[in-house]
């Protein structure tokens, strides 16, 4: 049981419309304080954008969820005010190499797509469509592995005409504004593209040249790019949802001949790159007080008329399926 006394801020890491999220960490006995991320959502702005169904839904979805390349949701709770999640700490997102306009050479390529591979199959198993991959929701841990950010927010934002990376989606998903499981294999497979050029195929500073390309255009590469990746780019960004390479065909494509997936599934590879560069020192010395206060008081509601009355109650059965 987490309370918000034992919580400490490092620094905000975002501000929303509905929500902030921190990297904090907790004032557990440990020598090094482990870091975490926290998402605060305020129910007012929850109810104002009438998202309180998908938020309520997006809760028990994550909290059912749990595989090495997802961020996995560790706490889940609320006060009169607010709803918190803490998650486990991812140290980068791919962001970040998108702005400093770095390659991959295509044995980093390989492990990254592979390890994506086995988050997206994992939620495919239990039912669950991605939908949003891009470089803000594929993270790297800092050991150094690939963590996948699924939460339901750039759905909201989307609905709400936030798209930040259209040259991701899918062409079903711009016709038809449905996501399929063909759809989270179209995304990798842009990823990948991306990774290895440090563009994507069907990029455009115009969002409506895009969409025209990502529907009517066929993709072109590069000299450095081979026959073998040519073969699974091709396949995987197939127009045809139906014709995509996808599920356990993927894994026997040449392209990851070199990749033993037992092993990579069981974090037992090593990855390309470490990230740790966190000064534990500082962290400890941080004396940063959780500022978010409305408690409960005794016999008092949830407010807002018990509409999160699910929440932060794992053992509850999903009142939304």
């Amino acid at each position: 049981m987490v309370e918000k006394k034992n919580i400490k801020c490092v620094r905000k890491t975002y501000v929303g419309a509905f929500y902030d999220t921190f990297l904090i960490y907790l004032t557990a006995s440990s020598e090094k304080p482990k870091l975490y991320y926290l998402r605060i959502m305020k129910k007012t702005s929850i109810i104002k954008y009438e998202e309180e169904k998908l938020i309520q839904y997006e809760y028990f979805v994550r909290n059912k969820l749990r595989h090495p390349n997802l961020i996995n949701v560790l706490y889940s709770f609320q006060d009169y005010d607010n709803l918190f999640y803490i998650s486990e700490f991812a140290g980068t997102n791919l962001v970040q190499f998108l702005k400093l306009r770095i390659l991959f050479s295509k044995n980093v390529s390989m492990f990254y797509i592979a390890e994506t591979i086995l988050g997206i199959q994992y939620m495919h198993k239990n039912g669950h469509t991605f939908g949003f991959i891009c470089p803000k929701t594929v993270w790297l841990s800092r050991a150094g592995h690939i963590k996948l950010r699924f939460d339901f927010l750039n759905a909201i934002e989307e609905k709400n005409g936030i798209n930040d990376y259209i040259e991701y989606t899918s062409p079903e998903y711009i016709l038809k504004r449905e996501f399929t499981e063909a759809s989270d294999y179209w995304g990798m497979g842009i990823l990948l593209y991306y990774m290895l050029t440090g563009y994507t195929p069907f990029y455009s500073e115009n969002r409506e040249k895009i969409i025209y390309k990502v529907l009517n255009e066929e993709i072109t590469f590069p000299p450095t790019i081979d026959e073998t990746t040519k073969d699974l780019l091709l396949k995987m960004l197939d127009k045809d949802p139906k014709k995509r390479i996808v599920g356990e065909e993927i894994k026997q494509h040449p392209f990851f001949k070199s990749i033993d997936w037992t092993k990579l599934e069981n974090q037992k590879a090593e990855p390309p790159f470490f990230f740790d560069g966190i000064n534990y020192e500082e962290i400890v010395c941080a004396d940063l007080d959780f500022l978010y206060t409305t408690d409960f008081y005794p016999g008092q509601k949830d407010g807002y008329g018990n509409v999160f009355r699910y929440f932060g109650k794992v053992d509850t059965q999903n009142p939304y399926l």
